[in-house]
């Protein structure tokens, strides 16, 4: 790569370019490999990198602006410049753009070179710069003017930053203080002062002191001298060695260079992200990071600046703040062609919409922008693709929208717009709670789910993915669907569906049975999730048989061994047909113990094919089977077709209650089935356990001597593998294993090992420093030092020290040495906002000025642990006790007062002040005991909100005045913790028991909790508390053997008896009916 210099005729713009060098150019570096001896070229690119390179080097007078080369043919005597016959010719429009710029500097009029021009063409410097010299002697700043154009020419070279980024970050606070509020040009100006006050001898160490380049220094020196001769000879103007004495030589110096640089104006977007707008040829570009106004945090809304660099981001270099009536002088004498209201017609509006985190979450996405930055180019293209910025502050709950004052209106609508679909989500998620009740966001609960009933279904494996819009239209014609879901593994995707009530999802279940849909069958899906993990409640199990064409008798053979160098082989003879080679080895092992079964191999008849009508005929009977031990429509079946050569065949079960699928495991393991013959059921357990890859990284070493322990215990009852080639950047441990027992052990052993050490700050307001935002840059500096990784949890609110036991034990130490410092010293981090609306420019130079360049005076005040300053966005970092806050504080605002304050350069509508809707007391938005509800975003005092929902009145809704949104499962779930969910939940369930007598009801069970569903059929509910066996028609204790109809007539007859008993006299029972006629 190289930066080249370019200039683009049609946009008349001049930029520096970062760009692939040519052919030439490769081949002449390849030689560079063997100067002295045979050597090799090891390219960093592709072929094909290298074939689309250019085979030479453009000429420059074709690629870079032309108006030194047109005034030096002028000043020759050349005076028609577009009929001249270069050697490479360039474009025309490349020549008459230089001749008007040339025109706009004054150097040309008439088609002649005017006094100035003659002056420009004798110095061997860029037009603009001579024309900075020139007008600076005018003016009586000559040796500054001078001096300024010297150094530009090395601008970029000036200020030295290498090294560590210790290094780095002590280079920058080396450079606020030269720092000039008259942009990059006055501060490479105000340095080149400096550094000709240091004695001569000292120069070079003042400047290494410093982080400044005495190179750099030094040729600026050379350059003034060769200019100064060269207008001593060429031109008989004498400048002056030193600098004047005139206090306002710097404010003369910025009007010079907007006049000399005005046809490369700029104006101030509104909006840091978008930055300034060229005029010329009205493109956005950005301050290069090592500008000084970046320094300093200033934004001024006009600058100049001398060139454009265009990486993957277009930057101005060397830019100059430009003052209003700078720039309506030059206007209103003619000197430039702007229209000031046009231009501060483009500046960005502001405009605050109240949101709550989690609508802004949903709506324009986390911590990456990708989601923002598509919703902000809808509502740009939407706006006549005007310039438009969004930004998200979610600690003050609020979308800021940067646009244009015409288009405000648009933009709003727009934006509310797309905020009103990510409400409707909001509103439609609903929690199955443990009784398995869905509960809305509201508080209410919608439907009773029993143990066997679902909402969500899944199909898979769907090998297209453009079969997926087809797969959910086909749901969709079964009911409405409230939320779906894809997952993607080995390039097979499975769709997850949730249907609005169960009645809609039993449907779409039985019809698919009888419908062919892509690769598969639709499946419920019964599950409850607790916010982190959902519990699965299918349970899977695969059986096997032995497969036979006719009834001869098997040969066994085996390989045993009874001792380490004593091999035997058995030959067995006139086996069962159905015996398996596990029959054949625990048989022997169970009656030789010392001895060893290595393998066995069983030799049966010839292969043959297994028929579909066999499969079908052997699916039917094992149906038949299970029918006894699962409800119908609870389980699947999945037959698979033996090949030729195998003498086994296998089935996959899968039941939606695990007890029937273990009840049906107990019952038909080793029984005989018409058919099929004798059969064994393995159950199938396996789960996935899922880490961060450099979480992996640091305890790869211990797992997989754990993996290694597992394998020497149980052998080949479990199966462990370990995936770290996912494309979302986890690494994925697959656990399986055909007994609970292993399962058990290997998943609670490496869940232990996977969640590390765990630091739970729930237990200690002390403890809860940990979780904050400051306290990142502590636990990275630990992290780095033991080598550990260090996570925080802000949703578990726990940190996590994963590593060796070692490195664990050393994070831990001095987490906790932090913690004890923190609690001792009364110490805590925070930070301080040097730019913003209250922060006059300049904010930061003025601290480093006071305090030194390490901030040595602040670092001094008693209770200070650390300072760092993050000039990126402008923050002061520190580590302090609260007497030190408040005196750091109070040196700020110090700071702020001794500064010019400034107008914000943003049009903003004014934000009232936040009430509470409850107890009507205004509250501060940035406080963190503020609220704002997920869906309407107005804010509430967290603890106001928090009471009126412990004590709850159904439907839970917005009372601000005018308007009724209901509280969405969000705002439950963001404002009570899980056992204050649980009792919300139990009133919402006896709120809809009493509500709902017909439908639901609760166990007659005294003291028990548990509700059921009331049918008409009289089905027994086996209630998951209290154990008893309940019909649902009858609400009695279960009537075995008999129908609700016996069983009320019974109880009819027993009433009868009794009404008998209390008169018997007056009521006897007849012994046979007589006719009375």
């Amino acid at each position: 790569m190289v930066k080249e210099m370019k200039f683009e005729p049609k946009r008349n713009k001049s930029s520096l370019e970062v760009t692939t060098i040519n052919k030439s150019s490769a081949e002449q570096r390849k030689g560079r490999a063997g100067r002295t001896q045979a050597g090799k070229c090891f390219r960093l690119y592709s072929e094909e990198e290298y074939a689309s390179m250019e085979d030479q080097s453009v000429p420059e007078i074709l690629r870079v602006h032309l108006g030194q080369a047109v005034l030096k043919l002028m000043n020759l005597g050349i005076e028609n410049i577009t009929e001249f016959e270069f050697v490479e010719s360039p474009p025309l429009d490349s020549i008459e753009l230089a001749l008007e710029a040339l025109k706009s500097l004054g150097a040309i009029a008439n088609g002649q070179l005017t006094e100035l021009g003659h002056k420009i063409a004798r110095v061997a410097v860029e037009p603009r710069l001579a024309k900075v010299i020139f007008d600076g002697i005018d003016q009586g700043v000559g040796a500054e003017a001078l001096a300024l154009a010297a150094i530009a020419t090395v601008s970029g070279s000036v200020f030295f930053r290498m090294g560590s980024e210790e290094d780095k970050q002590l280079a920058d606070n080396r450079k606020v203080g030269f720092c000039h509020n008259g942009g990059d040009l006055l501060t490479l100006l105000e340095v080149y002062r400096q550094y000709l006050k240091q004695p001569k001898g000292k120069r070079n160490k003042w400047a290494f002191d410093n982080s400044l380049n005495a190179k750099s220094l030094r040729l600026t020196d050379e350059t003034i001298k060769e200019l100064n001769l060269t207008l001593k000879r060429e031109l008989c103007i004498s400048v002056p060695d030193a600098f004047g004495e005139d206090e306002s030589a710097d404010l003369k110096l910025q009007r010079i260079l907007l006049s000399c640089y005005a046809t490369n104006l700029c104006v101030f977007t509104g909006h840091e992200k978008a930055g300034y707008k060229v005029v010329s040829f009205n493109h956005c570009v950005q301050l290069h990071p090592s500008s000084s106004l970046r320094f300093l945090g200033a934004t001024p809304q006009f600058i100049v600046f001398e060139q454009l660099l265009k990486t993957s981001r277009d930057f101005v270099i060397n830019a100059t703040p430009v003052d209003e009536t700078w720039l309506r002088e030059m206007i209103s004498e003619g000197a430039v062609k702007y229209d000031l209201e046009e231009l501060m017609s483009t500046v960005l509006k502001e405009v605050v919409l109240p949101c709550s985190p989690d609508l802004i979450t949903l709506a324009l996405g986390g911590f990456r922008r990708r989601k923002l930055d598509e919703v902000e180019e809808t509502v740009s293209k939407s706006c006549d693709d005007s310039l438009v910025v969004l930004e998200k502050d979610v600690a003050q709950g609020q979308v800021k929208i940067f646009v244009p004052v015409s288009q405000t209106a648009r933009a709003v609508s727009v934006l509310e717009g797309l905020l009103e679909e990510s409400r409707k989500i909001l509103r439609s998620e609903e929690r199955e709670e443990q009784h398995k009740e869905e509960c809305q966001g509201s508080g209410e609960v919608k439907e009773l789910l029993m143990p066997h009933m679902f909402r969500t279904v899944t199909i898979g494996e769907i090998d297209d993915g453009y079969a997926v819009p087809a797969v959910l239209d086909y749901l969709k014609s079964f009911g409405d669907i409230v939320k779906h879901h894809f997952k993607e593994q080995d390039g097979k995707i499975r769709v997850f569906a949730t249907f609005k009530n169960y009645e809609s999802a039993v449907k779409a279940v039985k019809g698919s049975s009888v419908t062919s849909l892509v690769n598969g069958k639709v499946k419920p899906r019964h599950s409850i999730s607790d916010g982190t993990r959902t519990y699965v409640s299918q349970f899977k199990s695969w059986q096997t048989w032995q497969t036979w064409q006719t009834w001869q008798s098997p040969i066994a053979y085996d390989k045993s061994s009874s001792g380490q160098f004593h091999d035997e082989q058995i030959f067995m003879g006139g086996l069962d047909p159905e015996t398996s080679e596990d029959d054949v080895k625990s048989a022997i092992e169970e009656r030789l113990p010392a001895v060893k079964v290595k393998k066995v191999f069983i030799h049966r008849t010839a292969e043959f094919d297994t028929t579909d009508e066999t499969l079908t005929s052997q699916k039917i009977s094992l149906q038949e089977r299970l029918g006894v031990f699962a409800t119908e429509g609870q389980y699947s079946v999945y037959l698979g077709k033996p090949k030729p050569t195998n003498f086994e065949g296998y089935a996959h079960l899968t039941f939606q209650d695990s007890e029937e699928g273990q009840a049906a495991v107990r019952g038909l393991n080793g029984s005989n089935i018409s058919g099929i013959g004798v059969v064994t059921l393995h159950p199938n357990l396996s789960t996935t356990l899922l880490c961060t890859r450099n979480v992996f990284t640091v305890i790869e070493d211990e797992l997989e001597e754990i993996i290694k322990e597992l394998g020497r215990t149980f052998g080949t009852k479990l199966v462990i593998k370990v995936n770290n080639q996912r494309q979302d950047m986890r690494v994925a441990i697959e656990i399986r294993s055909d007994c609970i027992e292993p399962f058990i052990c290997a998943t609670t052993i490496l869940t232990e090992t996977l969640n590390g050490d765990n630091i739970d700050c729930k237990i200690s307001e002390d403890l809860e420093i940990l979780l904050t935002n400051p306290v990142k840059d502590v636990l990275q500096a630990i992290q780095k030092d033991t080598g550990a990784v260090i996570n925080q949890d802000w949703k578990n609110q726990v940190v996590r020290v994963h590593g060796s036991e070692a490195n664990r034990e050393a994070a831990k130490r001095a987490i906790n040495k932090f913690v004890d410092d923190s609690i001792t010293s009364n110490s805590h981090p925070w930070q301080i906002q040097l730019r913003g609306p209250n922060k006059p420019r300049g904010l930061l130079k003025a601290l480093f000025k006071r305090f030194g360049v390490n901030l040595q005076g602040l670092q001094d005040i008693r209770g200070v642990q650390k300072i760092h300053v993050e000039f990126r966005g402008h923050v002061l970092k520190i580590q302090s006790s609260d007497e030190a806050q408040e005196t750091i504080n109070r040196y700020v605002e110090e700071c702020c007062k001794t500064l010019p304050q400034e107008s914000p350069l943003l049009h903003s509508d004014d934000q009232s002040q936040l009430t509470c809707g409850i107890c009507l007391c205004d509250v501060d938005g940035t406080a963190a005991d503020v609220y704002r509800l997920a869906c309407c975003g107005h804010a509430y005092d967290k603890s106001c909100v928090i009471q009126q929902l412990k004590s709850p009145n159904f439907p839970l809704k917005c009372v601000t005045e005018r308007c009724e949104e209901l509280l969405v499962w969000r705002d439950l779930q963001n404002l009570l913790n899980e056992s204050e969910r649980k009792r919300l939940a139990f009133s919402a369930l006896d709120e809809y028991v009493r509500g709902n007598p017909e439908i639901v009801k609760y166990c007659p069970t005294a003291d028990c909790g548990m509700v059921y569903r009331v049918s008409t059929d009289g089905t027994r509910y086996s209630c998951g508390a209290c154990l008893a066996e309940i019909c649902t028609s009858c609400h009695v204790q279960w009537h075995n053997g008999l129908t609700c109809a016996m069983f009320r007539s019974d109880k009819q007859d027993g009433k009868l008896r009794e009404w008998m008993t209390e008169d018997p006299r007056n009521r006897k029972k007849l012994s046979q009916l007589q006719d009375t006629n």
